[in-house]
């Protein structure tokens, strides 16, 4: 016997969007995975906190917006923690375990990183 299992873990590009749009997004797409077929296990992981770019790039933030980015994010994560709690499907907090593993840009990951999430 085997399980499917779908795990969602998405970037960060729209993460200064309203959390409530966001979540909206996420219901929207497990239900569409879950019209594929109901058995499926869904697993989200949360939206990685972004980290200080070391260098200049066009997503680099100012301390102040990666302050703001990072609690959107966090309020984001929450609302969907409770969602994945109240059904049913699996929530993966990455925070600690990915932190470190973001290249010096703070948003993509590392070669070592890439090879956790594989």
């Amino acid at each position: 016997m085997y399980v499917l299992v779908v795990v969602l873990h998405v970037g960060t590009n729209n993460v200064d969007e309203e959390p409530l749009v966001l979540i909206a997004r996420f219901r929207s797409l497990i239900s569409r995975i879950l019209d594929v077929n109901l058995s499926i296990r869904v697993v989200v992981s949360e939206i990685l906190p972004r980290q200080a770019s070391l260098r200049k790039c066009q997503w680099a933030l100012s301390v102040g917006e990666l302050e703001a980015f990072n609690t959107d994010a966090g309020e984001t994560n929450a609302i969907l923690q409770a969602l994945c709690h109240k059904n049913g499907y699996g929530f993966v907090d990455g925070t600690c375990e990915l932190m470190g593993m973001l290249k010096v840009d703070g948003v993509h990951p590392t070669k070592r990183g890439s090879q956790v999430s594989n």
